[in-house]
Order: structure tokens, then C-alpha cells, then sequence
């Protein structure tokens, strides 16, 4: 390599660490967050949780203590993540904002406790949501992200585009499941009296106890395999209504 080629080269490399140094220098520094927010719940009925962002997860469990509360652990950089808990009305609202840019960093977690008697509307839009242990109505919204549902007692509305869901240990009397592209999997408890899921091409896998008189289904796959093996009784009270556009159909009946 000639000399000149070799003062070339140095120039190029000197000028790429420059660059490098000078985008590493634009970079907002990262934070970390460890906070908690609360307020009393007691001149409320109900609870909202509107959880904006695409890289957050949270998690809603029964409160002991009366209260409506979150705690928020992350990190970020930028501006820092906002999440508050107020009364609107006789509501308490919590919302929690964490949105991720291509030099904007949020990743954020979120507990997010409540009398377990205070019915429940819930939003996500990417961030993965649970929810366990209440016993009031849930009516669960969410665009892309996961919904996982556990030992719910109260009645549950779902509704999601792409993400699917999951419910463990329902004991809930009502169920209704409404997906544009998300897989649909329950595990129930207690024998339902009222159960309806639609969803697109993609599979509803269902275990459900059996129940005296069994159930009056309304099956319909689009066309998919489908296999049912709960006793059907066409005047049954209980009524188990399930379509797809072409996913497949697993009704089983719970053991033990």
C-alpha cells in the first residue's frame, strides 16, 4: 500500500469515528424509573386503565388495602414516561404513556392494583397486558398485544385485532371473545352459561367443564377441522357459540 493510499485510509477511519462519536453524543441519556402512584378508590365503581405505547407490559391484580395504585419500573430516555392515577367522575382512571422512538428509549412495567369488586375497562395498544383475580365485570381491549386472563370470576368482554388471547382458571358465568387474527385458548373452571368467540384463520382451543344438560352449541369453522366433545343439548340453558373464518375448533372437556 502506498504512502498516500495509507493517509487516505487513516482520514477515512479518523472521520468515521468522529461521526460515531458525535451520534453517540445526540443520544438522550437513559433513566431509570422505580416510582408508585396512588389514590383512594372509595366514592368509586369503577376502574379504567388506558396503557399507551408499544414497548410496556402490564399487569392488573387484586388490591388489599382499598386503594387504586401503580408502580412503574423501567427505563427511558427522553421524555420521561407519564402515568397517573385520578378520580373522573365515579371512576378512578389510570394511564400509563410509554412510546419508543429510533432514538427515544422507553421500556417500562406496570403493576397495577385495584379493589378486586370495581369493574374494569382496560386498553393496551402494543404492550402486553394480564389480569388476575377480580371479581367484578373486565371489558379488555388491545390492538397487536397479548391479553392473558386469570382466575376472572366476573363477567368478561375481550375484545383484540391482532393479539391473542389466553384465559386460565375462568370461573366467569359470561364470556365473549371477539378477535379480527388472534388465536383464542380458555380454560374454564366453572361451566359457563353464556360463551361466544369470532375470530379469523387462526385456532380456538377450549377446555370447559361439563355441566348437567349440557350445552347448546353453535359451531362454525369455516370450513377448518373441528372437534368438539362436550355433550350438546339443543334446549340447554347454557349456550357455546364459536366461528371462525377457517381456524381450526377444539372443544374439550375438563378432567378431573
Amino acid at each position: 500500500m502506498t504512502a498516500r493510499r495509507r493517509r487516505t485510509l487513516v482520514a477515512l477511519v479518523l472521520v468515521a469515528a468522529v461521526c460515531l462519536v458525535v451520534w453517540a453524543a445526540g443520544l438522550p441519556s437513559v433513566r431509570g424509573i422505580d416510582a408508585y402512584w396512588a389514590d383512594d378508590s372509595a366514592p368509586v365503581t369503577r376502574a379504567g386503565v388506558e396503557f399507551r405505547g408499544d414497548t410496556a407490559a402490564v399487569t392488573i391484580t387484586p388490591a388489599t388495602d382499598g386503594r387504586v395504585s401503580v408502580r412503574a419500573t423501567g427505563r427511558y430516555s427522553g421524555s420521561r414516561p407519564r402515568v397517573s392515577v385520578t378520580e373522573d367522575r365515579n371512576r378512578m382512571l389510570v394511564i400509563v404513556e410509554c412510546f419508543a422512538e429510533p432514538t427515544r428509549l422507553c421500556e417500562l412495567e406496570a403493576e397495577v392494583r385495584m379493589p378486586p369488586q370495581l369493574s374494569l375497562l382496560a386498553t393496551t395498544r402494543g404492550g402486553p397486558m394480564r389480569v388476575e383475580g377480580l371479581t367484578a365485570p373486565v371489558i379488555l381491549n388491545s390492538e397487536s398485544a397479548p391479553v392473558v386472563a386469570s382466575s376472572l370470576s366476573g363477567a368478561v368482554q375481550v375484545r383484540t385485532m391482532s393479539g391473542p388471547f389466553t384465559a386460565e382458571r375462568l370461573h366467569s358465568s359470561r364470556v365473549a371473545v371477539r378477535s379480527d387474527s388472534g388465536a383464542v385458548t380458555a380454560q374454564f373452571n366453572r361451566a359457563p352459561s353464556s360463551l361466544s368467540v369470532a375470530t379469523g384463520q387462526v385456532p380456538v382451543r377450549m377446555i370447559i367443564p361439563r355441566a348437567d344438560g349440557g350445552y347448546r352449541l353453535s359451531i362454525d369453522s369455516g370450513g377448518a377441522p373441528n372437534s368438539v366433545a362436550l355433550t350438546e343439548q339443543p334446549d340447554s340453558p347454557r349456550r357455546i357459540a364459536v366461528r371462525t373464518t377457517g381456524g381450526e375448533v377444539l372443544l374439550q372437556p375438563a378432567t378431573g
